[in-house]
């Protein structure tokens, strides 16, 4: 709702409660003695606002003017001090936000780097780690090969060894008569499962 609308509105009302008081002089004169007789001690300080009959007197176009003008002038300096209340306190709140709106958005700035510097390092030390740990499989299976192929040549080496022992065994009793064929029989059967 603009001015100019306030305004209209306004001078309506002032004019409507003009003619109201107009209409209502005669009775005012009237019943005026009468509220005096009722009225009680407390409400004293309301003397104030009643019409003195001195002050009764009919308005003239020029006087409802002039009222009129008056009050137009009060209540446009009233709006127009209070739009520039509104604008300042406006201006002010927006200053304000716009404060906050920066400093978080700084904020969520350095957020932004601080987390990307993290996810890029992690990123980073998680492909070193899958090196790391591939590397680490490639040494494993070299080392089980590595460490098969020496267990199997140590094996090797000490089934050629006891094989040789069994064999001199076998020949050496072959050559000569022993009393125990059980132990001839073992070692056969030893021979046999090397072979």
């Amino acid at each position: 709702m603009d001015t100019t609308t306030l305004k209209e509105a306004d001078m309506n009302q002032m004019i409507i409660q003009l003619m109201e008081r107009e209409k209502k002089k005669k009775k005012i004169k009237k019943n005026l003695y009468e509220k005096k007789k009722l009225e009680p001690q407390n409400y004293s300080h309301m003397k104030k606002f009643k019409i003195n009959p001195k002050e009764e007197k009919s308005l003239n176009k020029e006087e409802i003017k002039s009222h009129l003008i008056n009050f137009f002038q009060e209540q446009e300096k009233i709006y127009k001090d209070e739009e520039m209340n509104t604008k300042n306190y406006i201006i002010e709140e927006t200053k304000k936000k716009e404060k906050e709106l920066n400093g978080y958005y700084i904020y969520c700035q350095e957020f932004k780097n601080e987390y990307n510097n993290y996810f890029n390092s992690f990123i980073k030390e998680s492909e070193d780690i899958r090196k790391d740990l591939k590397d680490l499989q490639i040494q494993y299976m070299d080392d089980k090969i590595l460490l098969g192929n020496k267990r199997k040549m140590e094996l090797d080496n000490m089934l050629h060894f006891y094989k040789e022992k069994l064999l001199d065994i076998k020949n050496h009793w072959d050559t000569k008569n022993f009393c125990d064929d059980n132990l001839k029989n073992i070692v056969y059967d030893i021979l046999n499962v090397i072979n």
